[in-house]
C-alpha cells in the first residue's frame, strides 16, 4: 500500500575511501558490534570469541553498542 516513490534505500556497507585511525598507544585489538543483541546476528559467537581471547591473556577491548533479548549474556 505505499507508494514506491515514498521508500528510499540506505545500504549498509563501508566506505572504502576513508582511513583507518591510528592504533592507540596501549596497542590493544579492538573488537566492536553495532547490531541487536540477538542470536541471528552471531552474539554468542561474539563473546564465546572474546572468551578465548581473554584466557589466553591477550589484551583488547571488546565494545558493544545495540539492545536486545541477549543485553544481559
Amino acid at each position: 500500500r505505499l507508494n514506491p516513490r515514498r521508500i528510499d534505500t540506505i545500504w549498509n556497507g563501508v566506505d572504502y575511501e576513508a582511513r583507518p585511525a591510528p592504533r592507540p598507544p596501549d596497542s590493544a585489538v579492538r573488537i566492536g558490534s553495532v547490531s541487536t543483541f540477538g542470536e541471528q546476528k552471531g552474539l554468542p559467537t561474539l563473546l564465546e570469541s572474546a572468551k578465548i581471547l581473554h584466557d589466553r591473556g591477550l589484551p583488547f577491548r571488546l565494545v558493544l553498542v545495540g539492545e536486545g533479548p541477549m543485553r544481559r549474556e
